[in-house]
């Protein structure tokens, strides 16, 4: 079961810079500026895009640390998911496939790809394959983001 944030039945989320969502009784409207407007009435994806861990998404940015230098546009994670989901979506994917591109970056935290270069260097990764080196120099075995 998803825990779902107590959202009014008709408010707006502005998640960034490309997308508002229009969240109503029952259903959500997204309006995407590069993919349109979506309305959203599956139950599992609407509670999903209520819950707080996705929601949590919209204060991550998807550019990492060169979002503080004002060289792109304040894109968020959340609006990064939304925008995978919708294109799973338009390409015709099933209710589980578009739950997995909403949820793709669900484990993402603040400056996550620095701290996996500076501070996760010393994991491996259990599967087979070559080693890889990031962009700080550091050796890394492959593993899956």
């Amino acid at each position: 079961m998803v825990q779902v944030q107590n959202i009014a039945s008709t408010s707006e989320l502005e998640a960034g810079y490309l997308q508002t969502l229009e969240y109503l009784d029952d259903k959500i409207v997204i309006h995407d500026r590069i993919y349109g407007d979506h309305t959203i009435t599956e139950p599992v994806l609407i509670d999903l895009l209520k819950s707080p861990s996705v929601l949590r998404l919209s204060r991550v940015g998807q550019h990492g640390i060169t979002s503080f230098v004002g060289l792109t546009p304040n894109v968020t994670r959340f609006e990064h998911s939304v925008g995978a989901f919708l294109v799973v979506r338009q390409v015709g994917g099933t209710v589980t496939e578009q739950v997995v591109g909403l949820l793709h970056d669900i484990s993402h935290t603040a400056f996550s790809h620095v701290i996996d270069c500076k501070c996760l260097f010393s994991l491996t990764c259990p599967f087979p394959g070559p080693s890889y080196r990031c962009k700080a120099g550091i050796q890394h075995a492959r593993r899956i983001d």
